[in-house]
């Protein structure tokens, strides 16, 4: 027998719908929370306009 599938009822078995609800939230907030942190310690560089920069009028 299946852990995942339940052959009797010819359906998943009713624990895995919740489980992969949170599985999924979870990688999702991971993912989310590291970029966030990422963006917060990486400096930001300064834009450069190169219009201005190399010319004098």
């Amino acid at each position: 027998m299946s852990i995942f599938y339940d052959h009797r009822a010819k359906r998943p078995q009713i624990w895995t719908y919740p489980f992969f609800i949170i599985l999924t939230a979870a990688l999702f907030c991971l993912i989310y929370f590291y970029g966030m942190k990422k963006g917060v310690s990486t400096p930001s560089q300064p834009e450069v306009n190169s219009l201005s920069e190399g010319q004098d009028g």
